[in-house]
């Protein structure tokens, strides 16, 4: 069994965790390493059961709901050996991976359904196929849903089953979204079946990389036409996966928005649902792709800025000596200093006191030294959380978690939220993924339409491929040099 180390509290072992579970004591190490484990051993296996039947509450409620499905309809034969007990209670227990226990709720529902509209088909595997087919529709590219359906039947395990509900690296997510080349998207692709299903006019358009409109143009992206009509249906159903991270941009904007799996947000934090039909004309959306590992990183850090944005929009004044301080407490900086790369650094990097709107990092220089591991069970602003904190208007739609919870299990949800979200080593930031280090440390991030101009002027189309703008009516021709209406200084 391999077992990936982590620099959290203490060190404790899988079998001594379900004797914690058993008595009521949370700990965020035991569930860290229950994360990394490979492959499920019994004792593995029964501290997930442990971990998901008494701690449901660091699960998102579709996950309990998922397992609930499983154990009724799926966990017999001959269901057990399509889908084995090890494999699905792998996916669900990870509490790092909600996003795919999710989708795995999801495809349960979508054969449950199959089984009772088809109970002449006396061949549970041909079922489980054609469901996942169908399933894997939006969720993974074309060219690869075959493969990956029969490398699951044949292997059943928790990797398999990940990659078979649609797990996808970031090569995968890029394929999906417009196929091998940006220029002509594929038929086949969510943006191919986009622009012919919607009669959506697009362009190549370079878009300025500083603040006036006349300044140098960036590579050009693909740019695709919105309206409020049905286009904006169509756009929720191929775009909002979970692999597209968008900036929300309305004309002249002053406060950062972002959509994520069909939430709106702002200050690192869940708002509420996001819908398609709401924004006016002149708005526009630069896609940032994702690999699914980035954006399971992703729900996670809006998921604890929900229960306390400070816990993730300032990590420097709450965790101590984790970080230096960074010279910015806005609206916006949080956004190129979020940890969501796959490759795991030693080092984040803050700007400093770089303009007037700055002064809280310790000069004028960037700020950055090796990451300290942060002690979850010691985090002062955790006493004063209580479940009243994340209550509000939507919450049931946007906040993944219970919405419901006693402040015993909504710190116990925290710290397992901060440990997923800061660790040391940490997972890349946004402005290394993007590549763009001159753009941190001039403070660029922390201004909404600068985040818009480094965004669509100076990113390549690795990451930012595609920025969408609404128009008044989705098939008119995009002028090539349209305002872009954006408000930097």
């Amino acid at each position: 069994m391999k077992l990936y180390r982590l620099l959290f509290v203490g060190v404790v072992s899988l079998s001594s965790f379900v004797a914690h579970a058993a008595n009521s004591e949370f700990c965020v190490k035991a569930i860290m390493d229950l994360v990394q484990v490979e492959t499920f051993s019994k004792t593995d296996l029964k501290s997930a059961r442990t971990l998901l039947k008494s701690k449901s509450h660091i699960f998102s409620r579709k996950t309990i709901a998922a397992l609930s499905l499983y154990e009724k309809e799926f966990s017999k034969s001959p269901w057990n050996k399509l889908l084995p007990e090890e494999a699905v209670i792998q996916v669900l227990s990870d509490v790092q991976g909600s996003i795919r226990s999710e989708e795995l709720g999801e495809f349960l529902i979508q054969l449950s359904k199959a089984k009772k509209a088809r109970m002449s088909v006396a061949n549970a595997e041909t079922l489980l196929k054609e469901t996942l087919e169908e399933f894997l529709d939006i969720r993974a590219p074309k060219t690869q849903i075959s493969k990956r359906i029969e490398e699951y039947v044949a292997a059943p395990n928790a990797l398999s089953l990940k990659r078979a509900v649609g797990e996808k690296t970031l090569e995968e997510s890029k394929l999906l979204l417009y196929g091998k080349s940006l220029k002509k998207p594929s038929e086949d692709s969510l943006m191919g079946r986009y622009m012919a299903e919607a009669k959506a006019s697009s362009i190549q358009r370079g878009f300025p990389s500083g603040v006036s409109e006349t300044s140098k143009k960036g590579l050009p992206k693909l740019t695709v036409a919105i309206d409020g009509g049905d286009s904006a249906k169509l756009f929720e159903k191929y775009f909002f996966q979970a692999e597209f991270l968008y900036h929300l941009h309305t004309p002249q904007q002053g406060t950062m928005h972002f959509v994520h799996q069909g939430r709106e947000g702002s200050y690192a934090s869940y708002k509420s649902v996001f819908s398609a039909s709401r924004p006016s004309s002149g708005t526009m959306l630069p896609l940032i792709v994702l690999s699914s590992r980035e954006a399971e990183r992703v729900r996670m850090y809006f998921s604890l800025g929900k229960i306390n944005q400070s816990l993730a929009k300032t990590p420097w004044s709450v965790y101590g000596d984790y970080v230096p301080n960074g010279g910015y407490e806005c609206c916006t900086h949080w956004f190129g200093e979020m940890p969501l790369g796959d490759e795991l650094v030693k080092k984040y990097r803050f700007p400093g006191n770089a303009d007037d709107h700055a002064g809280y990092a310790a000069s004028s220089r960037p700020q950055t030294r090796d990451l300290r591991p942060i002690n979850v069970d010691d985090i002062e602003a955790l006493s004063n959380l209580r479940s009243g904190d994340i209550y509000g208007e939507n919450m049931a739609a946007v906040f993944p978690w219970k919405k419901t919870l006693s402040q015993e299990a909504i710190q116990e949800l925290t710290k397992t939220l901060v440990a997923s979200v800061w660790k040391a080593p940490g997972h890349m930031q946004m402005w290394e993924i993007l590549g763009q280090k001159t753009s941190l440390d001039r403070g660029e991030f922390a201004n909404p339409g600068y985040v818009f101009r480094v965004l669509t002027g100076k990113t390549t189309t690795d990451r930012v491929p595609v920025v969408f703008i609404y128009t008044t009516d989705v098939s008119e021709k995009i002028s090539k040099d349209f305002d872009t209406q954006v408000s930097a200084y």
